[in-house]
């Protein structure tokens, strides 16, 4: 059993797609409260403690169909025992409840709704892929909401602190279905034209949204605007490329780009909230993408 091991287990290059959500669900909230790094760390600890043990209980609950069809994956090659990574997984989900315990009761009960929807998708939820894709975009919705919870709670008393939770909130949960309807088919064709366009036409209405609300409650800035313009041209460049003569065999490569596209969107998602108050860390954790990208060289996103 080597590092090397566990690190492709917890497909390491997600996670550096985590902290952008911590940051997007703290601007959100943080309008009137300071920031404090030293809680953003904590709660991208317990975020990555999370994401991590659900992609370790992912492939425990696949164990029997890997054995069968993908035998050279960590677990069925007996790299890492079936049970000790289940003793990693409880480790792993009992550690980030205390933790967020530790930060209010907000974070505790996000925590565990997480934990939840972790269950359902790599359970019960997989029966129905439609289903089983909602849980997996619901899990990225509750990252951000676990970062709003950096303000001690969540307050969604007002439009100016809740609307852009709401829609910070709905536009991962409904990026990572279309990710997931997109991947769904990898092995064998592309899915219809709606869902390959389906990306693009999200960002363009999310960041339109948050542009204008901005002008209403005077959060808008130049930082934003440009953040939006670079973000739907990068997200054209990976939709235009979703067409009929796109190779099978490189569908998989552009899953693994979609979803490098999540650090953008969050980049451009803090920006468009509160750029004037957060681009010095939304630029700090942009360079979390060249990371990634160097990354999924090695390992695997999917």
């Amino acid at each position: 059993m080597k590092i090397k091991d566990w690190l492709e287990l917890i497909r390491l290059p997600n996670l550096f797609t985590l902290p952008g959500d911590i940051l997007v669900g703290a601007c959100a909230s943080l309008a009137f409260v300071d920031f404090s790094w030293s809680r953003f760390g904590l709660l991208c600890l317990i975020s990555a403690l999370l994401y991590a043990g659900g992609l370790v209980l992912n492939d425990c609950m696949d164990y029997d169909e890997d054995k069968r069809e993908r035998p050279d994956r960590v677990l069925p090659s007996g790299r890492i025992k079936l049970s000790t990574a289940y003793s990693v997984v409880a480790t792993f989900f009992l550690l980030a409840l205390v933790l967020a315990w530790s930060v209010c009761f907000a974070s505790f009960m996000v925590s565990a709704l997480l934990i939840l929807a972790i269950y359902l998708y790599d359970g019960p939820a997989r029966k129905n892929p439609k289903l089983g894709f909602f849980v997996m975009g619901l899990c990225r919705g509750l990252n951000i909401l676990l970062g709003a919870t950096m303000a001690l709670g969540l307050d969604f008393g007002s439009v100016a602190k809740g609307l852009p939770i709401l829609l910070a909130f709905s536009c991962e949960t409904a990026y990572i279905y279309c990710v997931c309807v997109i991947a769904h088919t990898e092995t064998s064709h592309l899915p219809s034209k709606f869902w390959c366009r389906f990306p693009l036409n999200l960002v363009i209405g999310i960041c339109s949204s948050l542009l204008i609300l901005g002008f209403w409650t005077k959060t808008f800035s130049l930082f934003g605007l440009a953040a939006a313009i670079y973000l739907i041209y990068s997200t054209r460049k990976l939709t235009d490329g979703l067409n009929e003569t796109l190779p099978v065999a490189q569908i998989p490569p552009y899953i693994g780009k979609l979803i490098r596209n999540l650090i953008p969107l969050q980049f451009c998602l803090v920006l468009c909230i509160n750029g004037a108050d957060y681009w010095v860390p939304a630029l700090v954790f942009a360079f979390a993408l060249p990371l990634s990208a160097g990354l999924a060289k090695k390992f695997s996103m999917s």
